[in-house]
This record gives structure tokens, sequence and C-alpha cells, in this order.
């Protein structure tokens, strides 16, 4: 099989592929309406623990999982990655209109789904917004146009020659949970290079750092 299928059930097990995402300095493609987790701070990711109904087990689970998954564990590697993290706009105008939106990355990392509701979502943006305007290490594409079909159901992320997961869990329920990750050669490049295209496919003013902080904060407020 060219993709091996994870659910929450398989607790572990996708933590373990996506933390090959900082694994070194190759290019990683992130097309994903909520925040990206390297973009967060350790205390901003914190916060969830305290917003969600949570056992002392799952708790824990959690501290393990964003402790290397934050942006203080990105900035501890040597060589980081450049990370392109897409955001369709459509899909970002009704993600800040939810009560509460599943942290879909996170929730297969830990094994079960974790929540952000509405205000604390805005402020996770905000915070990937500023940490994007000050860094060297993410860049940032809006669009209205979409590389994958029913794109509102699907992450996509994609590490150059390493690994590349398909989570197709939405952002408001956990039924029909599914991550699919391969880490087959073939598949990785074909789904690399289709992303590379689609970027490159946007003029370069559409990813200038200082126009897209003004955009996001504007989509955001728009939202309040």
């Amino acid at each position: 099989n060219l993709f091996e299928h994870m659910g929450f059930e398989q607790d572990g097990k996708f933590f373990t592929q996506f933390r090959k995402v900082i694994a070194d300095n190759r290019k990683v493609f992130y097309f994903s309406g909520a925040p990206i987790l390297y973009m967060l701070s350790l205390e901003m990711l914190e916060k969830l623990l305290t917003v969600n109904d949570l056992t002392e087990e799952m708790q824990r689970k959690c501290r393990i999982v964003i402790g290397q998954t934050s942006e203080e564990a990105l900035n501890s590697v040597e060589e980081k990655p450049l990370i392109t993290y897409v955001i369709q706009t459509g899909q970002l105008r009704e993600l800040l209109r939810m009560d509460s939106v599943m942290m879909r990355f996170l929730s297969h990392c830990v094994g079960f789904p974790v929540y952000a509701p509405r205000e604390l979502f805005r402020d996770m943006m905000r915070m990937a917004a500023e940490k994007f305007l000050v860094s060297d290490g993410f860049e940032i594409l809006l669009t209205d146009r979409t590389l994958i079909h029913s794109y509102e159901k699907v992450a996509l992320c994609v590490k150059e020659k390493n690994m590349a997961c398909i989570v197709g869990t939405q952002h408001h329920t956990e039924e029909g949970a599914c991550a699919l990750v391969t880490t087959e050669d073939f598949t990785i490049s074909a789904l690399y290079h289709s992303c590379q295209q689609f970027v490159e496919s946007h003029s370069p003013q559409q990813r200038e750092k200082a126009a897209v902080y003004k955009e996001l904060l504007r989509l955001i407020e728009e939202s309040t």
C-alpha cells in the first residue's frame, strides 16, 4: 500500500511521522486552515489543555506532543526547514466563525480530539501571523484557489524526500477521523511537486510578508 491508514486509535504512530517535519532543513508544504503548530508558543498550546475536558493521562500525552511541536521546539533545531503554509481564505473565514475548531494535526498526534474555542483560535491565528512577520522559517500563501477537491475536509503536509500525510478529519467533529501517511519516495515526490507548482503559480506579491500579515489580521478582525 502507498499509504498507511491511521485514525485516532493509532495513538503515537502519527506523531512519530509528524515529527519528521523538522527532522532536517528540507522544505515543507503545509495546507491547513488552522495554525501550524510550530508557529505557536508552548504557552499558547498549553491553553488548549485548560479549555478541553481532559483526564490527567490525556493531559500528559498532550504535553509530550506540544513540547515537541511548539515554537520553542522549532527554535531548538539547528537546521530549520522552510515551511510554506497555504491558507485557503474561504476556509479560514469559515473556521473563524466556528464556535469551536478541532486542531486536526494535534488531535491525530495525541490520539483524541482537541478543540480550540473561537476566541482562542483567533488568538492562535494572530500569534501565527506575528511569528510569520518576524521569522525567516515560514512563508504564508493566502489563496482563494484550491489544490485538493473538497479542501475544507482535507489537510495536507508534505516534507520533501521524507514523508507526506493527508488528514481527513473535519474541523467541527471527530467523525470519520482518518490520516493517510506515506514514506514512499514516488508518492512523496508527486505530492511535493504538485504543491510546489501550486504555490509557484501565484505571484511573489501574494507571499510578501507585510501584505500577508495585514490581510490575515483583516480576516481575523472581520470575523469578530
